[in-house]
């Protein structure tokens, strides 16, 4: 009855339970988007950050179905998988780079965005963001390209704009404790 009035039968819903328990990640792509649409999905998100007296980020290029311009490295976290196992995830699969000359900083900052809401809407459902920040040497990563964060391109992943916010915010406070020790 329960089932009923959330749109399935009672054979459905026992389907659908059946169903899910069979399944193992990373699932096909359809099946994604559609576990996406109903549920809240945790996402991981590390801004790469160079030159802290004229703070550039890494942004990467995407061409496909879903997106064509820059974003910031990141993913979903997957089902049994930590928040610092999917950062090296994303580090090994989106950079191509185990480690750095560093350790990524939680920033432990709410980032929520939501489907259909404006601007900051994502496409693939409700997101809850962790965000990582990781500051390099002048290191080139081959196929990324680094832009200073006062212009960024204009064909800029919409809801990434929010976290860039985040990360300015993060480095001014972190400048103006750097200069307050110094005096």
């Amino acid at each position: 009855m329960v089932a009923e009035k959330q749109g399935l039968t009672s054979r459905e819903a026992e389907q659908l339970i059946e169903l899910l328990g069979k399944l193992r990640w990373p699932v096909p792509e359809n099946v994604f988007y559609a576990i996406c649409e109903n549920l809240v999905s945790c996402t991981v998100e590390l801004a790469v950050l160079r030159s802290p007296d004229d703070p550039e980020i890494l942004l990467i290029e995407r061409h496909d179905k879903y997106f064509d311009g820059w974003h910031l490295p990141g993913g979903i976290q997957r089902p049994g998988e930590r928040a610092s196992e999917t950062l090296a995830r994303i580090m090994k699969e989106e950079l191509d780079i185990t480690a750095v000359g560093g350790t990524p900083e939680f920033i432990p900052e709410q980032l929520e965005f939501l489907k259909g809401t404006g601007s900051l809407e994502v496409s693939r459902g409700q997101e809850r963001t962790w965000l990582f920040i990781l500051w390099v040497a002048h290191e080139e990563i081959p196929g990324k390209q680094f832009f200073s964060l006062n212009t960024l391109p204009s064909n800029f992943l919409r809801h990434h704009k929010k976290i860039i916010d985040v990360v300015r915010i993060h480095i001014s406070i972190h400048d103006c404790r750097k200069d307050g020790d110094d005096s």
